[in-house]
């Protein structure tokens, strides 16, 4: 059985995980609302970006299955043995394989995202790298911690360096990410007028939100693992980390619809810059000329009235 000291320190650590979880299965929720909405609504998305959708949310359900079958073993099955601080189960480590994943696919559409809007092909490029490098950390660190024989000294050797690269590194990419677009919204604003103007705005604000989360969950567990890197406070907001970026990505693809409703149009680009099919609505305008000869007088032509010659004076 445990001592009071060792039952003191699950409230820094078991503790914090089931505070995290319990987060995490409500993002969780949210996001397949969105994705429920999303398929709904934007049945004219191109076939790659519904599959990304599905894929992300898959990878989401995953990741919190996973770590409910931890957080299961660690209170239920080998409760009060301490020892399960240092030998957590397979599935809490196998969990962060999955989030990384999620959290790279999302930032990579963010990056395509940023290559669309400003065409500037070095930014994009440079975003991609910073994604591809979170996503071997990511790797990285699960196949490690997975043979390692015990978490918490792997966790005090390197365990938490490699944790605070990976984090400033995707808190860099959504600095990056974020600026980028509210830079391109911003000069686009200059040359909009009307309905436009406020829709801009709103972008705008949205666009902060969803960058802003996001790099502000990498900053905080950034300190926290500066702060107190031994303990599993970090780790409750790391298990929160890929459901807001999943959640921030179907937060951008839902919100065209508000953008239609307050345009009044139906047809507004898809996820991938084009035109959604069959709600496109074509103008056809047809032009017709007149050919009107004077000769040494001038005709005019009143209503419904014939014309009459004007003679001059």
């Amino acid at each position: 059985m445990a001592t009071q000291e060792q039952l003191g320190e699950f409230h820094s650590t078991i503790g914090a995980l089931e505070i995290g979880v319990a987060c995490t299965i409500f993002l969780l929720g949210v996001l397949t609302m969105q994705s429920y909405y999303y398929y709904c609504r934007f049945c004219d998305d191109p076939p790659g970006v519904k599959w990304l959708v599905f894929v992300i949310w898959f990878l989401e359900l995953t990741q919190t299955s996973t770590i409910l079958h931890a957080v299961y073993e660690m209170t239920v099955t080998f409760f009060g043995d301490p020892s399960t601080l240092k030998h957590p189960p397979k599935s809490f480590i196998l969990a962060q394989a999955f989030g990384a994943v999620s959290a790279a696919l999302v930032q990579g559409y963010l990056a395509m995202r940023v290559y669309r809007v400003l065409k500037f092909s070095s930014v994009a490029i440079f975003c991609v790298i910073l994604t591809l490098v979170r996503l071997v950390l990511g790797i990285t660190i699960t196949a490690t911690a997975y043979h390692m024989p015990e978490l918490e000294a792997y966790q005090r050797r390197i365990g938490w360096k490699l944790f605070v690269i990976l984090h400033a590194v995707s808190l860099v990419n959504d600095v990056i990410v974020t600026g980028g677009l509210c830079f391109s919204l911003v000069r686009s604003k200059g040359k909009a007028y009307g309905k436009t103007t406020a829709v801009i705005d709103k972008l705008i604000v949205w666009t902060l939100q969803s960058g802003g989360i996001t790099a502000l969950c990498n900053l905080i567990i950034m300190i926290i693992l500066l702060v107190k890197p031994f303990n599993f406070v970090w780790i409750g907001f790391c298990i929160l980390d890929a459901k807001l970026y999943a959640n921030a990505m179907m937060a951008i693809l839902n919100s065209r619809a508000a953008l239609r409703t307050e345009l009044g149009v139906d047809n507004m680009p898809t996820a991938s810059g084009v035109g959604t099919g069959p709600q496109t609505r074509t103008l056809d305008i047809k032009v017709s000329s007149v050919t009107q000869v004077v000769h040494d007088y001038e005709m005019h032509h009143v209503g419904s009235q014939k014309l009459s010659p004007i003679r001059h004076p």
